[in-house]
């Protein structure tokens, strides 16, 4: 899944771990059937999770940096 993920992105092997990392992120806040459903963030952490803050992999972001920082 990694390599379809940087391929899709269409970025250099360089970000391996970034994909690998956003895989695994992703993967725990999956519904698994083993769970009847849930994730494994919601059993290790017993809240909700939410999916707003997802973002396609590889997409452009921008952050706010305030000037006297």
């Amino acid at each position: 899944r990694v390599r379809s993920m940087l391929a899709h992105a269409k970025l250099p092997k360089t970000f391996w771990a970034e994909a690998l990392m956003t895989e695994t992120y992703v993967i725990s806040r999956s519904p698994l059937p083993p769970l009847e459903g849930d994730t494994t963030q919601k059993l290790w952490t017993n809240k909700d999770v939410s999916y707003r803050h997802f973002k396609v992999f590889g997409c452009l972001t921008y952050v706010h940096v305030a000037k006297d920082s």
